[in-house]
């Protein structure tokens, strides 16, 4: 992770991974004998209690493989209230490697402290998946998905971060850094 300045934060990851020789015999199927995985991102909070943030994420390993992309925008208008719109895109093979699915989906999310220590909250998420298939398998599996939270906090905010890494505590979050 890099923040080449205050409201920059950068994130990157990268592995590669080499299979050891089975000597098993596939005569319908070449076998990888090494992969990867990959991921890179940033955080943008310049804006005063907006926070934006998106990354990309590809893996390819011997036999599977998948890639995708997300993004959030979020904003904190006070202390108490939280509003956050999400959106992200998959595609990954089916069941046996068998053609592929694709995922994508859009949502919204709202907390809102109604007192020192309850907070209420929803989260409204539209989803799309398309399976990209030559027999009866071949269906989309789109759906609405509406979900409500009650959340009582045990602590106040900065006794439950005080025992945290100074690292963590720079995360930056939909609330942005050091809340």
């Amino acid at each position: 992770i890099v923040s080449p300045v205050r409201w920059l934060q950068l994130r990157g990851r990268g592995e590669y991974i080499k299979f050891e020789d089975a000597e098993a015999d596939t005569p319908l199927y070449t076998a990888l004998a090494d992969g990867y995985r990959t991921s890179f991102g940033g955080t943008v909070s310049a804006i005063r209690n907006v926070t934006i943030d998106a990354g990309y994420n590809l893996e390819k390993v011997t036999g599977a493989w998948i890639s995708g992309a997300d993004a959030t925008v979020g904003w904190t208008p006070s202390e108490a209230l939280r509003l956050r719109v999400y959106g992200a895109y998959a595609q990954r093979p089916l069941e046996y490697r068998y053609d592929a699915s694709t995922a994508k989906w859009v949502g919204i999310d709202a907390d809102a402290r109604v007192a020192e220590r309850f907070s209420v909250g929803f989260s409204l998420v539209q989803m799309y998946e398309e399976r990209d298939r030559p027999d009866n398998a071949a269906f989309d599996w789109n759906q609405t998905r509406l979900s409500a939270r009650l959340t009582y906090s045990l602590s106040s905010r900065e006794p439950d971060r005080r025992g945290l890494p100074d690292a963590v505590k720079r995360m930056p979050s939909a609330q942005g850094y050091g809340r």
